[in-house]
């Protein structure tokens, strides 16, 4: 075992260097190319357009003619046609995406380094600074610890996007930055979650966990994960008030765990939902309650002052498995009811029912807390950050 370890560091330091042989081979010719101060790459995770760089690439292609950026995805994708239509698209991890990123003056995504075709990039990029200008325009709210997203493992970061206050203030004194990195702009997309109409619908979106991501279907379905939600899907009182309300439930799955999202069975009033089928932000500015466990996504929700529920039945393992616990305590801070329980979990969204779909006046004012700019400007700050720095340089 040790020997086969050995064997694969070594496979993996030949990789590594012949990238950089390449990477510093093209440089000249990658710059002479694409180092033009208007060629922006933007990108996500290479086979999605949802999230804040698809609404950030959207933004500038509509307030900014002078820039001309270029969204990096796989034809693949169910969303590539959906980016083509507004602008200008690369195949993710084609030759010419691996020249853009070297070229490219501004490199912009909203996962860590995710318009980097490969990992030997990924890693350079996390080792060393560059003179452009690199920026993390962040997918969820940081809420934990993540020792990954300090400065000292993100040399390369030159604007660290934050989208809620408190979270600002978390990355500025714990994440070892200079303090011009990190910004509270807010995110991107929060600017489309301005303007929204709702559907008598109930939103269902679990965030992932790590034990589950890479295992059988025999073994996910065993996982109390499963039967955790599978058994809230199908909880009888739940239904019955649903269907008495005229109320859906979309059950969206967290992205990592997509794969098994086939073992989840709808009803008359639950629809599982794939990657692919229904935009997340359509999902969130429709639905009128969000129930969660621990995802971020419940900062979206709240950035609309909707209602939140937390189903948390593994509240005394999560943070064992998962992040170092950081500023946010969800009894103290956050948006809705902590549900431990299927039974006490059915009784909040059954209040909130009740209560027409208003949040109570405390979570109000702990929403209102996080979120200083409900402007429709986020996007506006964003991009005047990236020119401050590209002037600067």
């Amino acid at each position: 075992m040790n020997s086969d370890n050995k064997y694969l560091n070594i496979k993996s330091r030949r990789k590594y260097f012949i990238f950089i042989c390449l990477y510093f081979f093209l440089y000249p010719i990658c710059k002479l190319l694409f180092g033009r101060k208007k060629n922006w790459i933007v990108c996500e995770r290479g086979n999605d357009a949802q999230d804040n760089g698809f609404l950030f690439f959207k933004y500038l292609i509509d307030h900014h003619p002078e820039i001309k950026p270029v969204y990096l995805i796989n034809k693949t994708s169910p969303d590539y046609l959906k980016v083509k239509k507004i602008g200008k698209v690369v195949e993710f991890q084609s030759f010419k995406h691996f020249m853009m990123v070297i070229g490219s003056p501004v490199k912009i995504s909203s996962n860590l380094f995710g318009y980097a075709p490969w990992v030997q990039m990924t890693t350079y990029l996390r080792r060393n600074k560059t003179r452009d200008i690199n920026v993390f325009l962040q997918h969820g709210v940081i809420k934990n610890y993540h020792e990954g997203l300090c400065s000292d493992n993100c040399k390369a970061i030159d604007l660290f996007v934050c989208g809620a206050k408190p979270e600002y203030d978390y990355v500025l004194s714990e994440f070892r930055y200079n303090n011009s990195v990190p910004q509270y702009t807010g995110f991107a997309r929060y600017d489309s979650l301005e303007d929204f109409k709702t559907k008598n619908q109930i939103l269902l979106m679990p965030t992932w966990r790590s034990k589950l991501s890479a295992i059988s279907d025999e073994c996910f379905i065993n996982s109390d994960f499963y039967k955790e939600w599978v058994n809230l899907i199908n909880n009888s009182k739940l239904l019955e008030r649903c269907k008495k309300a005229n109320l859906t439930i979309k059950f969206y799955l967290h992205y990592a765990l997509q794969n098994y999202s086939h073992l989840f069975k709808g009803n008359e009033i639950v629809k599982i939902v794939n990657f692919g089928e229904e935009a997340v932000q359509d999902l969130l500015k429709e639905s009128k309650i969000l129930i969660t466990d621990f995802s971020s996504v419940y900062f979206d929700f709240g950035y609309m002052n909707k209602p939140v529920v937390y189903f948390q039945f593994d509240e005394s393992t999560f943070y064992d498995e998962h992040y170092t616990k950081g500023y946010f305590d969800y009894r103290r801070d956050g948006f809705g009811d902590v549900c431990l329980k299927t039974d006490e979990t059915v009784n909040s969204i059954i209040k909130i029912i009740d209560n027409k779909f208003d949040a109570e006046k405390k979570y109000l004012d702990r929403m209102n807390t996080n979120f200083v700019y409900r402007d429709n400007k986020n996007c506006e700050r964003i991009f005047n950050c990236i020119c401050e720095l590209r002037d600067k340089k």
